[in-house]
């Protein structure tokens, strides 16, 4: 039973150990405007991951085209950010105003995009804009679970607030109008994550030596004890 509490303990000292250094990162999809911040931006390039400030069309050659688009956040306390965009219907659009599915926005039953991460997040607000109407129904999922669906209260500008939505490493954070929503367009304009560190293995090796001598310590005061006893 106290091994199973010291497990325990190194459980949660791990756990810390990563949201200690957790840090809020804006996403920015506007071409007029920095890409993310803090932090730089690299997209790729004729093949080549590029520094870039923002997602203009000159560096957007391999990425506003194709279903599937990847691009980099480099410069973190948390280290470097790999992110992965799929288009679930057309293609990755990204103009003045936002990220969209397609040339039009978010316009049809189906349409939406996924993002998977190569670090643990937590998404905690989505900025949306250029609506046509307001009666669309939109959903949330988590690794294709839905958590929440917005039904006709989507407006320009609006904020929605996804309650720190935890997305684990290699999970799919998607967004799509459903079977039977609405087909209004609207763009994604920023998404505000935050970013949580991996603890490197030097870390948990550290914590777990501390726990090991916290053992061999409770088992030598036990003994001693035991010995004390008989005497």
């Amino acid at each position: 039973m106290k091994y199973l509490k010291l497990l325990s303990v190194f459980t949660v000292l791990v756990a810390f150990a990563g949201s200690a250094s957790a840090q809020t990162v804006v996403i920015t999809w506007n071409a007029s405007s920095e890409g993310v911040s803090p932090g730089n931006l690299f997209l790729p390039v004729s093949s080549v991951l590029t520094d870039s400030d923002d997602w203009s069309a000159s560096d957007l050659d391999e990425l506003s085209s194709p279903s599937t688009g990847q691009f980099q956040i480099q410069g973190l306390s948390s280290g470097t950010l790999n992110v992965t965009m799929n288009a679930l219907v057309d293609d990755i659009n990204i103009t003045g105003t936002g990220l969209q599915d397609g040339g039009s926005g978010f316009n049809a039953v189906g349409e939406g995009i996924t993002f998977t991460f190569d670090l643990p997040v937590t998404i905690d607000t989505l900025d949306f804009s250029s609506f046509s109407s307001v009666d669309d129904d939109f959903e949330f999922l988590n690794d294709g679970v839905t958590f929440l669906t917005i039904q006709g209260d989507l407006v320009n500008g609006n904020s929605v607030s996804l309650s720190e939505q935890s997305i684990a490493v290699g999970d799919e954070f998607t967004m799509r109008i459903p079977t039977g929503g609405g087909t209004s367009g609207f763009i994604l304009e920023s998404m505000t994550i935050s970013v949580s560190a991996i603890p490197e293995p030097s870390t948990c090796a550290a914590i777990g030596g501390i726990l090991v001598l916290g053992i061999v310590l409770y088992r030598r005061r036990k003994q001693t004890a035991a010995t004390v006893d008989k005497t």
